[in-house]
């Protein structure tokens, strides 16, 4: 059963990702204007650039909406399921995710880009790819690390499917 805090909480989320992923998008989008400028781009330098941006996607994406969800709890602004974890060990977790992120996701979209791109990567293209790289950045990592905060389980199970597999 749901009840009025859950639904609270699960909106917030929804939210909470939607501003990640365009604030990503945007920023992904303004770090490639300022590396490459507008003008075609060797798919080396571009498919490098997912590391660092990943990185800083992952650490400041979700350690900034983290600490925005702290201090809306302290207030009791919002109802967590359970106390959340001490900041300290949710902001080395981000850490970890930031740094696990940059290797997988972004060294994923490096080579995936290296292996499917041209030689050359006009800018239009560059900033197309990282600004839907960005946006799913965001929604992959902010719900997890923000259902943490909020005392939820970080991957939403359903009750009725667990008793489904049960069976």
């Amino acid at each position: 059963m749901t009840d009025a805090a859950d639904v609270e909480r699960r909106a917030l989320l929804r939210t909470e990702t939607r501003v990640a992923m365009a604030i990503n998008a945007i920023l992904s989008v303004v770090l490639f204007l300022l590396i490459a400028g507008w003008r075609d781009t060797p798919v080396s330098a571009v498919a490098l650039g997912f590391l660092p941006q990943t990185f800083c996607m992952v650490f400041m994406g979700t350690l900034v909406p983290s600490l925005i969800m702290y201090r809306r709890v302290a207030r009791g602004l919002v109802m967590p399921a359970t106390p959340p974890p001490a900041l300290r060990r949710h902001a080395l977790r981000i850490l970890a995710l930031a740094v696990a992120a940059m290797v997988l996701l972004g060294g994923g979209m490096a080579l995936l880009l290296l292996a499917l791109a041209r030689a050359i990567v006009p800018p239009l293209a560059g900033l197309i790819v990282n600004a839907g790289y960005g946006a799913m950045v965001g929604a992959l990592v902010t719900p997890p690390v923000l259902r943490a905060v909020l005392g939820m389980t970080p991957i939403p199970i359903r009750a009725d499917a667990a008793l489904v597999e049960a069976r």
